[in-house]
Parts: structure tokens; sequence; C-alpha cells
């Protein structure tokens, strides 16, 4: 269990990073989803072992790992938006600059 929690900060530190951060994102939303599932399991299991210490433990790092995957999906859709509102603006420029062009070719 300490493993996973310092892989996850790990993880969550590096795609806090500006320059890899749409990559590591996808790799630690796909470490969470694994991580929810470990968690469902164990769950199960320690409530059949009628330890509910250790099924509250994995409750509580199961709601972290959702809370974590819903706000890197979020950050991640804003910054693909952010990048569409960009090509956009690039394609209207790129349209502005082609028709100076046509307009200076025709004057010359």
């Amino acid at each position: 269990m300490k493993e996973l929690l310092i892989k996850l900060n790990v993880l969550m530190a590096q795609s806090d990073q500006a320059e890899c951060s749409i990559e590591a994102d996808k790799i630690l939303i796909n470490f969470l989803e694994n991580i929810k599932e470990l968690c469902d399991s164990n769950i199960e299991e320690s409530k059949k072992e009628d330890n509910e210490r250790e099924a509250l433990m994995f409750m509580f790092l199961k709601e972290r790992c959702l809370s974590t995957i819903i706000d890197r999906n979020l950050q991640l859709q804003a910054g693909l938006d952010k990048h569409i509102k960009i090509l956009e603006k690039a394609k209207e420029v790129k349209l502005e600059l082609d028709s100076v062009q046509q307009q200076e070719g025709v004057v010359h």
C-alpha cells in the first residue's frame, strides 16, 4: 500500500510538469484506474474478512483515485480546448494571410 502511494505521488508530480503533462496525465490516469480496480477487489475481500479498518483504507484510496482521475481529465479537456482555440485562430490568420498574398499578386 505504501509503495502504491509513493508511485501515485511520483506520477502526480510528473504530470504536473508542463513539458510532459499530457503524456504523464495519460499514464497517471491509467495507473489510477488500475489502482481503483485493485481497491474494489480489496474492499470486497476486506469486508469478507470482517476487516472494516482495511476496507475503509481502500475506500479512501479509491476515492482519492477517482477524484484525481476527474481532476486530471478536466485538466486534459481544458488543455485540449485551449489547443483547439489556438488552431482555429491560426486557421483564421492563415486565411487572412492567403487573402493578402492573393491581393498582392493581383496588384503586381
